[in-house]
């Protein structure tokens, strides 16, 4: 074929194939070839011929009667379920398996939800939804807090002998992060009975330095309290200054640090004189000493735990120590 029949030329090019049958079956396929044709034009929003026809009929018979990706077959006729059960990994056969245990515990982000969806190609829950289930379920969580608190509350004023409302307590913060905290939630418990009576969030709207953030919710606990007609007898808590400042200096309570950091400041003094150098051995710290931590720590645990809250047998006991 010439240059010039070749620019001439505008139909493209084409091949035949013959199969034997009549002029009625050949009327029923052809037929057929219609009606598929129709469907992947709507499909694919252009223009398909039969030879689009032919192919997407050949992959739809080689995907149905491939037996090497069974797997990937019986996961798209069976797909995961909508609704969650308590089962066991023996009792399904699903491909994707949901576990979770008895209690809840801390919500994912909605951006690592997002993500995570997306990435297992599950359905993702959209904004306007997920503020919806929020406000509806948060209004029960709070009622059910208010509940929970108050009746903790009562529970440890009950377990004094004194029906004063003079209460011993506990306090201590979780803060989202290590350093330059989003938020900090500070959690105060009854020394009796050990159960939450006051939960409080700060955030940096309250305040944008996080390094005040445990001081401002011990702060709401003893308000809190206070509207309650309740006074704190003695508060324990770690050694933050901020907040033996605060109690010391605002509150009518006894300010007190826990064993736990107390015995861990002895502790941490013990280690440097009881380990060392191989060179600096008798001179800043002593061999005889290295085995002598643990046993100190638990004989301050014991005498505190026993000293009914004398200062003076307290010392005794420490002196005790052979």
């Amino acid at each position: 074929m010439s240059e010039s029949e070749k620019k001439n030329r505008k139909r493209t090019l084409c091949f035949r194939i013959e199969v034997s049958g009549t002029e009625e079956k050949k009327d029923e396929i052809f037929g057929k070839f219609a009606s598929i044709r129709q469907e992947l034009t709507k499909k694919n929003n252009k223009p398909m011929g039969n030879l689009q026809v032919i192919e997407a009929l050949l992959q739809k018979w080689n995907e149905e009667n491939d037996t090497s990706n069974t797997q990937s077959k019986e996961f798209q006729e069976e797909p995961c379920p909508s609704t969650y059960i308590r089962s066991k990994k023996v009792d399904t056969n699903q491909h994707i398996f949901l576990t979770a245990e008895d209690s809840f515990k801390s919500g994912i982000l909605p951006a690592v939800y997002k993500r995570f969806a997306q990435g297992s190609g599950i359905v993702v829950i959209s904004d306007e939804n997920r503020t919806s289930f929020f406000n509806v379920h948060s209004q029960h969580i709070q009622e059910e807090y208010k509940y929970s608190t108050g009746i903790a509350l009562l529970q440890e004023i009950a377990s004094y002998e004194e029906l004063d409302s003079r209460i011993d307590i506990m306090s201590d913060a979780r803060h989202g992060w290590r350093k330059n905290a989003k938020d900090t939630s500070v959690v105060c418990i009854g020394e009796k009975t050990h159960k939450v009576i006051s939960c409080e969030h700060v955030t940096k709207t309250m305040d944008p330095v996080s390094q005040r953030h445990e001081r401002l919710g011990t702060e709401k606990i003893f308000n809190y309290l206070h509207e309650n007609d309740v006074t704190v007898n003695v508060h324990c808590h770690d050694r933050n200054l901020s907040i033996n400042k605060y109690v010391r200096e605002n509150t009518e309570a006894i300010n007190q640090n826990d064993v736990w950091h107390c015995v861990k400041s002895v502790k941490s003094a013990l280690k440097k004189v009881s380990t060392g150098s191989k060179s600096s051995e008798g001179k800043t710290w002593s061999f005889q000493l290295s085995d002598k931590v643990e046993p100190v720590a638990t004989h301050m645990h014991w005498a505190i735990q026993n000293c009914n809250q004398d200062e003076k047998e307290t010392a005794e006991e420490f002196i005790k120590y052979p």
